[in-house]
């Protein structure tokens, strides 16, 4: 079809973003960012501080080597959680101060080698020990066991506690796992905030009413269907890498637009079709003539976008 056809060849001639960075300070080398301040190698994060080397961080501050973390401070080497200040090498923790090398924390201080615990405060390999003695034993096991060790003695204690099936916090009627504050979603996985959301994954944030959705966030999104990479977007559908947007379709690295369809490359942009700006009226009318053949091509609600790079350059092995 001449629609699709036109849309590839744009794809491949217009000029492309190296990276996707926007309204950051001393932040070059970060990609998907948005709002950040002296952070360097961060993808996907957005409003964070003197964060490093982290994948998915929101309003974090002084955070290196992490990865899924909101509203986190002082922590190095920790993987999905909220509200954590000063912990390193914890794992879906929640709440939790002054903690390491931990599992499946919530609102606990000073904790160390533990795993599944709620509300507890001085703790080592799940047994409370006195404050006054507490730092005094972990110091004596750093000096002991090496960071791989230290690992191995805690998965000697995970392996003690039972495990939920599924890791939600603050949901209901979800189907999934790694969700928090989420409601009505089904098969969503890396989720938070969200809302009436269907097979989402990887990474989805303050949205609601979307479907088969990745990398969503952090701004708020609704009505999005077949997108990636998108973040502040209403009604978009079949969209990749495309920011605070309205109305748009079959779209890639739009930004601050809408209204348009088959557009690529674009910015502050309306009522256009593969990048030509039309009337009002004519572009509805242009549209719907669009789609009519894209049903008889039996394309209608399809990705036409096709990969512009080899798929061993890209991150898509990491997550098969």
């Amino acid at each position: 079809m001449w629609f699709v056809d036109e849309l590839r060849k744009l794809q491949k001639t217009m000029p492309r973003l190296a990276l996707v960075s926007s309204h950051s300070t001393n932040s070059d080398y970060t990609n998907y960012a948005y709002k950040n301040k002296n952070c360097y190698l961060v993808y996907g994060g957005h409003y964070n501080e003197d964060t490093y080397y982290s994948q998915y961080p929101y309003k974090c501050v002084n955070c290196s080597d992490c990865d899924k973390l909101t509203s986190c401070e002082l922590c190095y080497e920790c993987v999905f959680g909220s509200n954590l200040y000063n912990c390193n090498y914890l794992y879906n923790c929640f709440s939790t101060n002054h903690c390491e090398y931990s599992f499946d924390l919530v609102n606990c201080d000073n904790c160390f080698l533990c795993a599944g615990l709620r509300t507890a405060k001085y703790h080592i390999k799940n047994k409370p020990v006195e404050k006054e003695k507490y730092k005094e034993e972990v110091a004596k096991l750093k000096e002991k066991y090496s960071v791989a060790k230290l690992f191995e003695e805690l998965e000697k204690v995970r392996r003690t506690i039972p495990h939920v099936y599924v890791l939600q916090k603050n949901t209901e009627n979800c189907i999934g796992s790694f969700l928090e504050n989420c409601e009505n979603c089904y098969f969503c996985f890396n989720a938070r905030n969200v809302e009436d959301g269907f097979y989402l994954g990887t990474n989805i944030d303050n949205a609601k009413d979307l479907m088969d959705c990745d990398c969503i966030g952090y701004d708020p999104s609704e009505l999005l269907y077949e997108c990636i990479g998108n973040s502040g977007n209403f009604n978009c559908n079949f969209c990749n890498a495309c920011w605070h947007n309205g109305n748009i379709e079959h779209c890639e690295m739009v930004f601050n637009s809408r209204d348009c369809f088959g557009c690529v490359s674009r910015s502050h942009a309306e009522f256009e079709i593969l990048n030509k700006k039309y009337e009002k009226a004519e572009y509805y009318k242009k549209i719907a003539e669009i789609k009519a053949e894209l049903r008889r091509e039996g394309l209608y609600n399809q990705w036409l976008f096709e990969p512009t790079y080899p798929y061993e350059d890209t991150v898509a092995p990491l997550y098969y």
